[in-house]
């Protein structure tokens, strides 16, 4: 078996909830809201069964935005798949985690508890951390380690006075995509977006050019449903998810613009501002995005050969003549 010296983890958590508290509290999460705490039990939970299964997919969903590093859906799955082998293994499983105490660190939340870890066949106890993130109205996990090397036992949890010796630092993505990144494996989507072409028209033109893409925004959105469903259950590795949207600007002017899709929750799409801008100057490509459903006006699937699906609106404006 290899032998390795560094054992604190920047990574996803396999959780195992206890509500009891052999410390100082009675409560673990008594210093988190008590309105988002049943929440937060749910999505430590359905963290928990995401990493038990290791369906890095729905993991995904669980991760905080700075957790992920900027990586799209199929980069995070193959940056698990590569760090969490069986034979051989760069980072460990956490197989157990009892909460214990929550620190508010400006907004977001340490939740220490005892930790139970392996990786390949050896087995790690001791105190461990994972931070918690309130962000588009939701928990995530941005990642979690042992708090000491070597490990502090978890007894120390059940000091009344028992503080970490040192704060965590979050500022910085999953251990498993800075790994992906120092192997020269980019973390960021292909850049395989539905290409550009803006149109600049007048008041008439717009009318004139809305009414002629309204069947196909009408057909955009019927499909709309079975193309998220596409997207939830994973897309095929390099193939990526793109919404059109408006993009207003203070004056309530706008442009239609690629939104390449990182996060689908409920009725809420977040993503990447994919488009080059020429009148909105309120916003600039690269930056996140959040948009409802409800705005979307089409839909695309990109795949790397230059294929794609949906695009109804595009593909009707590459043959419109006003």
């Amino acid at each position: 078996m290899r032998i390795r010296t560094r054992v604190a983890f920047g990574l996803v958590a396999y959780l195992c909830f206890a509500v009891a508290h052999a410390g100082a509290q009675t409560e673990p999460f008594s210093k988190i809201p008590s309105a988002q705490r049943e929440t937060l039990t749910k999505r430590l939970n359905a963290y928990v069964q995401a990493y038990r299964e290791r369906k890095w997919e729905q993991l995904y969903e669980l991760v905080s935005s700075r957790g992920k590093g900027g990586a799209d859906q199929n980069v995070f799955v193959a940056a698990m798949q590569s760090e969490h082998g069986t034979d051989f293994a760069q980072m460990p499983d956490l197989l157990e985690f009892r909460p214990e105490l929550a620190h508010n660190d400006k907004g977001e939340f340490d939740i220490y508890g005892c930790g139970k870890a392996t990786r390949e066949g050896a087995i790690f106890n001791g105190v461990a951390v994972t931070h918690a993130v309130f962000e588009h109205d939701e928990w995530f996990f941005t990642g979690w380690s042992f708090t000491e090397f070597p490990n502090e036992p978890c007894e120390a949890l059940s000091d009344p006075h028992w503080q970490p010796a040192n704060l965590m630092a979050w500022n910085r993505p999953m251990e498993e995509i800075e790994h992906f990144k120092s192997r020269g494996i980019s973390t960021a989507a292909p850049n395989n977006a539905p290409k550009d072409k803006p149109v600049v028209a007048n008041a008439e033109q717009t009318k004139k050019l809305e009414e002629a893409i309204a069947p196909y925004v009408k057909k955009a959105r019927e499909s709309l449903p079975e193309a998220k469903n596409k997207y939830i259950a994973g897309l095929p590795k390099n193939q990526s998810f793109f919404v059109t949207i408006k993009l207003y600007d203070a004056s309530k002017k706008y442009e239609v613009v690629f939104v390449n899709v990182t996060s689908w929750r409920g009725g809420s799409i977040y993503g990447i501002l994919d488009s080059d801008l020429t009148i909105v100057q309120n916003h600039s490509k690269g930056e996140k995005l959040t948009c409802q459903e409800s705005e979307v006006l089409d839909w695309t699937i990109s795949k790397p050969d230059g294929t794609e699906e949906g695009n109804f609106v595009g593909k009707f404006l590459d043959t419109y003549k006003p």
